[in-house]
């Protein structure tokens, strides 16, 4: 019975040793995977878009961008409203800003019922205004 339980148990650690590495594997290689999906930027490090709307309607809306070796930045900001089944733009606002970070924000009154977002387009040009890199960014969506 002893010599059972030893057999049994060598099995046992005989399996487990061959199931760890091949299991190590995998996961290194969805690793690598989700890696080499994701966009690299060279220029544009973050956009970031705020979106806020106060108790009687009045949307304040901000996006931020900065950037890396760049000497030109182009932002716009879109504020959309949700209706019937499609995103409609309100009011847009836009800044040239000379540098590596730009700010840019507004002001807007909206009816209630309605879900609203805002998108931000951003664009870089370099000393001789080239352009270098462009993305944009959808911020999520508010019900007022």
């Amino acid at each position: 019975m002893r010599r059972i339980r030893i057999v049994i148990l060598n099995l046992c650690i005989a399996m487990f040793i061959s199931v760890v590495p091949a299991q190590a594997a995998e996961n290194t290689n969805l690793v690598a995977k989700e890696d080499a999906g994701q966009a690299k930027f060279s220029y544009i490090c973050v956009i970031d878009n705020n979106l806020k709307i106060d108790n009687d309607g009045r949307v304040i809306v901000t996006s931020s961008l900065t950037s890396r070796n760049v000497d030109k930045i182009l932002l716009s900001i879109f504020l959309q409203k949700y209706e019937n089944g499609s995103w409609i733009n309100l009011k847009h606002w836009t800044i040239t800003k000379e540098g590596n970070a730009a700010l840019l924000g507004g002001e807007y009154s909206v009816q209630s019922g309605f879900a609203y977002r805002i998108v931000s387009y951003g664009y870089v040009n370099g000393s001789k205004g080239e352009f270098l890199e462009g993305d944009s960014y959808y911020g999520g969506s508010e019900l007022y």
